[in-house]
Parts: structure tokens; C-alpha cells; sequence
């Protein structure tokens, strides 16, 4: 499994956990294929990351060469956690969302696209 920024999220990656609001009711149950459409109503209400299967997130299932698995999804976990910390009141800013994207991928080594 893999948590990341929405924006990395591309459809066809399918859910590893379900989506829950606060509260737990559940938007989306494990296994949803993500569509484009599914995507953009999950940005508009404000999700900022989801966890998907592995092989599925936009760096790849390695993170890095040199590192092992471990190692990568705790540094891609804790700059998440981060970087979605200070990103917080953005949810809805598309001009915050790219930044969000870009440091994110700058942050765990990701190709930029």
C-alpha cells in the first residue's frame, strides 16, 4: 500500500483502504477503481491524499534506487505528513495543489511529469 497526494493519484489505480470523512462514513470502499470523474469530486470535497495499492503510486513501488521498501515508504509517509500539514487550508486552490505536487515529488525523488 501506498499513501499519496491526490495529485499523483491517476486513474485506473485502485484503493488499498477505503476513504472515510471524519467520523467514518465511508465515501469510496477498497478495491474502487479510480475514474477521472471519481478524482476530481474527491478534490472538490477536499480529499488530499488516498492510499493505493502498491505499484500504483506516481514514484513507483521502490521510491529511489538504493533504499529498500521500508525505508522509502517512511520517508515518502513523513514528508506527506508534512507537507500536507502545511498545505492544510489549501484544499480547494488549484495553484497550491501543483505546489503541493511539485514539492511533494521534490521531497521523496519522484520523476516530474
Amino acid at each position: 500500500m501506498n499513501l499519496i497526494p491526490i495529485d499523483a493519484a491517476r486513474a485506473d489505480m485502485v484503493l488499498a483502504d477505503d476513504l472515510r470523512r471524519t467520523g467514518a462514513q465511508t465515501l469510496l470502499a477498497s478495491g474502487t477503481r479510480l475514474t477521472p470523474e471519481l478524482l476530481q469530486t474527491l478534490r472538490e470535497h477536499g480529499v488530499t491524499t488516498l492510499t493505493v495499492h502498491d505499484g500504483a503510486s506516481a514514484a513507483g513501488t521502490d521510491g529511489s534506487a538504493g533504499e529498500d521498501g521500508a525505508d522509502a515508504q517512511a520517508r515518502r509517509q513523513q514528508a506527506l505528513e508534512r507537507i500536507s500539514f502545511l498545505f492544510r487550508a489549501s484544499a480547494g486552490d488549484v495553484t497550491s495543489q501543483a505546489l503541493f505536487r511539485a514539492i511533494f515529488d521534490y521531497r521523496t525523488g519522484a520523476p516530474s511529469s
